[in-house]
């Protein structure tokens, strides 16, 4: 959800405007440019930003700009907000058709305002796979100490009952 909100907010959002909103090769190119370099890392699989209507107005399938889909009822309820959602994707919307086969993602979706002071909606698919590996990580870092604390117990109570049971 972090990561979605800000790239929504610094990133993505800062460089929509009304040329972008109206198809300007010139403002679509640098906006292109600049979020395709976002993706470059693979954690980012796919983006979309959203006008109120439903239309899309930018997103790194060139074939889904300009066309429009129903959102969904809490996706519509974002725009004009700073809110963010999250879920794991099921990839069955219409929209979806690029993204489907690539294993479970995480669809984010954030509202934000562009240059211009206009809502928009950016949607981002992130790869549950650097998620797992943070969960091992940080699984990783407590699970020492956890066993440490319970080995700390063990110690400190053992010589106790047996003092006890000698009583």
């Amino acid at each position: 959800r972090q990561r979605g909100a800000t790239i929504a907010e610094t990133i993505a959002a800062p460089l929509v405007n009304r040329r972008v909103r109206a198809g300007d090769p010139a403002e679509l190119r640098r906006l292109s440019l600049v979020l395709r370099n976002r993706m470059s890392d693979g954690s980012v699989r796919h983006m979309k930003l959203w006008s109120r209507d439903g239309t899309v107005i930018w997103s790194d399938e060139r074939s889904l700009v300009g066309r429009r889909f129903p959102l969904p009822e809490d996706v519509r309820g974002l725009f004009g907000t700073h809110d963010v959602t999250a879920e794991l994707s099921e990839l069955d919307k219409a929209e979806n058709v690029g993204e489907r086969g690539e294993g479970r993602l995480l669809e984010v979706y954030a509202g934000a305002t562009d240059a211009d002071g206009e809502p928009l909606v950016f949607e981002v698919y992130l790869t549950t796979a650097q998620m797992q590996r943070d969960e091992r990580d940080i699984i990783a870092a407590f699970l020492p100490l956890t066993i440490g604390a319970l080995l700390l117990l063990l110690a400190a109570t053992v010589p106790l009952g047996l003092s006890l049971a000698r009583r």
